[in-house]
């Protein structure tokens, strides 16, 4: 699952095709944002480890898209699993991102863009610029350890480490 958008990306698509290997470029199918990003994470190794991989291609990205100009943000929620664990995430280059929502107890944990009913008091946002983790905890981290990568505004990620309870 992907929300948001490259900055820029009609002007900068090109190049960002081309940090496709063949091996994943032939694999491409349609034209959206949404499809190359996914394609990069493979690429970068989102089946050994996700978190560097979604870390890399963020990086990749937000760097070409400066590189080239860009005058919208690239701003993002992901979400990915590989059926043990799941793993989503909340970026802007600048500004703030899409918004991202978490409500969990001891077994179960729900991730949503929006609350999905009234009570949205049990609703937590999950912070700009922050990923999760969840498996038999969920952790919530920043994404980017240095900072350095991000503008997104909203509160300051924090690393936290939950037992479902969140």
């Amino acid at each position: 699952m992907h929300n948001g958008e490259i900055g820029g990306y009609r002007s900068c698509r090109r190049q960002l095709e081309t940090l496709l290997s063949d091996k994943f470029y032939r694999h491409r199918q349609g034209t959206t944002d949404s499809e190359l990003f996914f394609l990069l994470m493979i690429q970068n190794g989102l089946e050994d480890d996700p978190v560097a991989a979604i870390r890399t291609t963020i990086r990749q990205i937000t760097s070409v898209a400066t590189n080239n100009g860009a005058e919208e943000p690239f701003v993002l929620t992901i979400c990915v699993t590989d059926g043990n664990r799941l793993y989503t995430c909340r970026y802007a280059s600048a500004g703030i991102p899409p918004t991202l929502y978490l409500r969990g107890n001891e077994r179960d944990v729900l991730i949503a863009s929006k609350p999905l009913d009234d009570g949205q008091t049990a609703w937590r946002e999950i912070d700009a610029d922050s990923i999760v983790v969840i498996d038999e905890s969920v952790t919530v981290r920043p994404l980017f350890e240095d900072r350095k990568v991000g503008g997104g505004r909203g509160r300051a990620p924090r690393s936290r480490t939950n037992d479902r309870a969140v």
